[in-house]
């Protein structure tokens, strides 16, 4: 096995948001790339991330294999990686190994494989009436004006338009983001809480949204460059919106 990544910063960026989701992460590399899923425990989100092979400066894998980690023990040795580092992956049947690489200075991780039968999850199947595409930074903005109302936000679109709506007993706030074609009349309510955890994952410019009315939330964010995060979010069944 040999994988190495000369620009880690969006790869350790995912891998360390992944602890609000998960807490084991299991790998599974073959010769088209790596990825993992999970479920967090009260089944609210499923989380997808995708890693093809292309991505990799070096990417080599014999057969197809796989490895089992504590995710809080992952972010632990991500966070002491400099965005300047580049990595060396490798593990065997024990140790996750680590390597970060600057200059003149190697340092080595090892991290305990988790000895357990862990499957992951399958992505579930979901036909979404409407698909399409806003910017990442006003998506978080909107969500940051939304909270200042409420700890959930319902999401809409009609024509044109999306809009992010939070109503509060001080206030209320609603914000339009104009898409580029017109799309059905539908709406969904969602944790604020969770959407803010999602959307740590800040890859890309666009974040491309799946919804329909009372509807799980599905959200790809993709670099362009071979790294791709989806997330599945169930919808909160409220009626104060109505």
């Amino acid at each position: 096995m040999n994988i190495r990544l000369d620009n880690i910063k969006n790869f350790k960026d995912v891998l360390m948001n992944t602890e609000l989701f998960i807490d084991e992460v299991k790998f599974e590399l073959d010769s088209e790339g790596m990825r993992f899923r999970g479920l967090d425990k009260s089944h609210v989100s499923f989380i997808s991330v995708i890693i093809d092979s292309d991505y990799f400066t070096d990417f080599n894998i014999d057969v197809p294999c796989s490895c089992i980690c504590d995710t809080n023990e992952l972010v632990k040795v991500l966070k002491r990686a400099k965005n300047d580092d580049k990595l060396l992956l490798s593990f065997d049947d024990t140790d996750l190994e680590l390597q970060f690489i600057n200059g003149n200075v190697r340092r080595k991780f090892k991290i305990r494989q988790v000895d357990m039968v862990y499957d992951s999850p399958d992505k579930p199947q979901i036909r979404f009436p409407e698909t399409f595409e806003v910017s990442i930074k006003q998506f978080i903005e909107s969500i940051k004006d939304a909270e200042l109302y409420s700890d959930k936000v319902k999401l809409q679109t009609n024509d044109n338009q999306f809009s992010i709506i939070s109503d509060g007993d001080l206030g209320d706030y609603k914000s339009n983001l104009e898409l580029s074609e017109n799309v059905r009349d539908c709406s969904s309510v969602f944790s604020l809480e969770w959407l803010k955890k999602i959307f740590k994952t800040n890859i890309g410019g666009d974040v491309k949204i799946s919804m329909g009315d009372n509807m799980p939330l599905f959200l790809e964010f993709d670099d362009k460059l071979g790294l791709r995060a989806e997330f599945l979010l169930a919808p909160r069944i409220e009626n104060d919106y109505e």
